[in-house]
């Protein structure tokens, strides 16, 4: 009896444990918040899920606008939906159901809040405890505002813009739109004039005016301006007083007075005041003090005579003496003019400034969306660019590990390589290498 008893309980024991075994894992949930790159409009992620666990990622946009989500996964069986905001996923009907649906969602956004798209496995496969490797690419590209909508911004922009957010130089276009050419760059904190703005191509422009040396006025790209302030005006610049060693050589060229009977430094020094205002043409001479005898007026020139009725030397103003007869500093003085007028404009740029900033403008550096293993979420990873005209570039990036990748763009596209695939979405280049994945916005390639 014992022994059926003992029998009976292992069998208990065994069918439970094949039961556990039997059933799948129960779901856990992850949620991960998108974020995009700076100027960007889209970005990508990955991860992985099994049996019947599922991811969420979470964005917030406005409506009206276009979401774009494509998904890529190592299993038929992975899908993906899409929620409105404030919806229960199991208790609301989705936006988009990837099982009917496909595998790219192309949506107007109903209404402005925060957007769920969350990853799972058919239940089938759920059951099997099956595991997807996965990557999604989304893109929200902004709405075409209205006119009432460029009225407001009008009316709210600030008087001044300061440029921001940028590693190089910002990009002047002579029009609202990145295919327009480049009037000028501008760096980091520089302060531009605004004239308005408008939206054009799904980006925001203002059409900027800069504040120092020669005016340029152009389109820059709204996301890398923040409210500023007015630049502080421009000072006076001062005129140069002429330095002390000249005053004292012209005091000893001139003809000095004969030594007065009270002490000889007073008289002295009014000699050389007086020496040197009349050699500058920017005062009379004052009338010598009645203790000291006036300096000799300096000889004539040839050809002139003396009339006989007066005196050669007018004790109350001395004549101004000819050019050569009252050397300044060793070297003969030229006549009296009008002070020069100092220009308060700034030259133009030497040739050497402007092969600067150009070099400037066609190498940049930066951060964008990089991830190097298929499941590996993106990340920001460093890159460089060296710029040779529009549409082409080499974008070296830097990678988590270590390594480099280079891309070469021409025309705008990325030259082909071994095991290269790319597609757009909207001013973004998605590619993907084997199992790397990159982003570049346009900006990177063109310029701000």
């Amino acid at each position: 009896m014992e022994m059926r008893q003992n029998m009976f309980g292992k069998l208990l024991c065994s069918a439970a444990v094949a039961l556990c075994l039997g059933m799948p894992a129960m779901a856990e949930s992850t949620t991960q918040p998108v974020k995009f790159a700076a100027g960007a409009t889209g970005t990508a992620v990955s991860g992985q899920i099994s049996g019947r666990d599922y991811a969420d990622f979470t964005l917030t946009a406005n409506a009206g606008q276009k979401m774009n989500v494509r998904m890529t996964a190592d299993n038929p069986s992975a899908y993906f939906n899409i929620h409105a905001p404030g919806d229960v996923p199991g208790e609301s009907q989705a936006l988009f159901i990837g099982s009917t649906s496909g595998m790219t969602a192309d949506l107007t956004l109903p209404e402005s809040g925060t957007y769920l798209i969350r990853t799972y496995l058919m239940p089938s496969a759920g059951r099997e405890n099956q595991t997807a490797r996965f990557s999604l690419t989304i893109d929200v590209a902004g709405r075409q505002a209205q006119s009432s909508d460029v009225t407001n911004a009008l009316n709210s922009e600030p008087d001044y813009w300061k440029v921001t957010g940028i590693t190089g130089t910002l990009n002047i276009r002579t029009e609202a739109s990145t295919d327009a050419a480049v009037a000028g760059t501008v760096p980091l904190d520089a302060t531009l004039r605004s004239l308005g703005c408008q939206a054009a191509g799904g980006r925001n422009w203002c059409k900027v005016e800069t504040t120092s040396g020669t005016p340029i006025t152009g389109w820059a790209a709204s996301e890398f301006l923040a409210a500023g302030t007015a630049p502080p005006a421009a000072q006076p610049t001062p005129v140069t007083q002429a330095p002390a060693a000249a005053s004292t050589a012209a005091a000893s060229t001139a003809q000095p007075a004969p030594a007065p009977a009270a002490p000889a430094a007073p008289v002295q020094q009014g000699a050389i005041n007086s020496a040197v205002a009349v050699a500058a043409g920017t005062a009379s001479a004052p009338a010598p003090a009645t203790s000291a005898a006036p300096a000799p007026a300096p000889a004539a020139p040839a050809g002139t005579v003396a009339p006989t009725d007066k005196p050669a030397v007018v004790a109350t103003r001395p004549p101004v003496a000819p050019p050569s007869k009252i050397p300044l500093g060793g070297v003969a003085a030229q006549p009296a003019t009008a002070p020069a007028q100092v220009s308060s404009a700034k030259p133009a740029p030497k040739p050497a400034q402007a092969a600067a900033a150009a070099v400037e403008n066609a190498n940049s550096s930066g951060t964008l969306p990089c991830s190097t293993a298929l499941g590996m979420p993106t990340s920001a990873c460093n890159y460089t660019v060296a710029r040779s005209g529009t549409g082409n570039a080499v974008v070296n990036v830097t990678r988590p590990n270590g390594g480099t990748r280079e891309i070469k763009f021409q025309n705008g596209a990325p030259a082909p390589v071994d095991g290269l695939a790319t597609e757009r979405r909207g001013d973004l280049t998605v590619i993907n290498i084997e199992n790397e994945r990159y982003e570049i916005p346009d900006a990177v390639i063109n310029g701000g």
